[in-house]
């Protein structure tokens, strides 16, 4: 049941993602919802049921948003199945050390797609960006996390891993 509750989730997740990410958003930077909830998923998780969530989530993103398809997903993949191995028992210790990880992978994640638009689409700017853009959208990230790391807490408590 709880596998149904977190693709759910995802789901609606991704409406509101799409339909309130504008009213919610502060100077014109919208949390990247969908990425911090695979975070939070993946570190309460085990890597194949992480990296299934997190290809699923990319590739939603990707055909909703991205020139660069399957970028997302080849990203969400790998820093989900990264965070379920590796980080998983370090950050799920507590909330805020949940919203540190968030926010450094967030802004992992948001310099490797100004990299790759800088390099194959050839955008002229990476600073500007990455001081405007990633770097508050990796705060905002973090300021969700608070929320969304304890419904996938909730969603995995049958199979917390180091708990």
């Amino acid at each position: 049941m709880n596998y149904v509750l977190s693709y759910l989730t995802l789901a609606v997740l991704f409406v509101l993602q799409t339909t309130l990410g504008r009213y919610i958003d502060i100077c014109g930077i919208a949390p990247d919802i969908i990425f911090v909830y695979v975070l939070c998923y993946s570190m309460y998780n085990y890597p194949v049921r992480a990296a299934v969530l997190s290809i699923i989530a990319g590739i939603i993103v990707d055909l909703y948003s991205s020139t660069h398809v399957g970028l997302n997903a080849l990203l969400y993949m790998y820093i989900g199945l990264a965070v379920s191995n590796f980080a998983s028992t370090l950050m799920k210790k507590n909330v805020w050390t949940v919203a540190l990880g968030v926010v450094v992978l967030s802004i992992l994640y948001h310099t490797v797609v100004l990299i790759t638009q800088y390099v194959i689409a050839g955008h002229s700017g990476f600073v500007y960006p990455f001081v405007r853009i990633a770097l508050p959208t990796a705060v905002y990230d973090g300021v969700v996390s608070l929320v969304l790391s304890l419904w996938a807490q909730w969603l995995s408590m049958d199979k917390i891993r180091g708990l």
